[in-house]
């Protein structure tokens, strides 16, 4: 049986700072950037770490994300996870790490940009005035 591997990476966070486009030198578009997500866990007492980790966008999608988000965007990017070797200015070896963007969504505008995400409309309420329930323990369905 022939081992399939899977190379699937997920994010969700904020944009750093404005992405560029930028293009290689046969003309195709790339844009780098980095999201800052929060962990999900904090020890107590404690705040939240958060990650930042690099990306990088192409083609289309380098061109969406330097049209339509900004610095401080709430972005969700779906890719591959690539490492890379170099030597430092010391010579020392070192990896870099950045997701490879298949896709992008831009989740939300600016905090306080109200035409980037509009407002809810307000909710109808449609409950009775008064309602009168009641429930007895063995009726629960658990």
């Amino acid at each position: 049986m022939a081992f399939n591997s899977l190379n699937q990476v997920v994010e969700v966070g904020r944009i750093t700072a404005e992405p560029e486009l930028k293009n290689t030198s046969s003309g195709t578009a790339y844009a780098g950037f980095t999201l800052a997500v929060d962990r999900a866990y904090a020890k107590k007492g404690e705040e939240r770490e958060t990650d930042f980790i690099h990306c990088t966008a192409w083609r289309g999608n380098a061109e969406f994300l330097a049209k339509y988000a900004h610095k401080g965007d709430v972005v969700g990017v779906q890719g591959e996870l690539h490492s890379r070797k170099y030597e430092d200015k010391d010579g020392n070896k070192r990896t870099a790490y950045e997701v490879v963007a298949d896709e992008i969504s831009i989740f939300n505008g600016r905090k306080g940009d109200s035409a980037a995400a509009p407002a809810p409309a307000p909710q109808q309420n449609t409950a009775p005035a008064s309602i009168d329930i009641a429930a007895d323990d063995d009726d629960l369905p658990f």
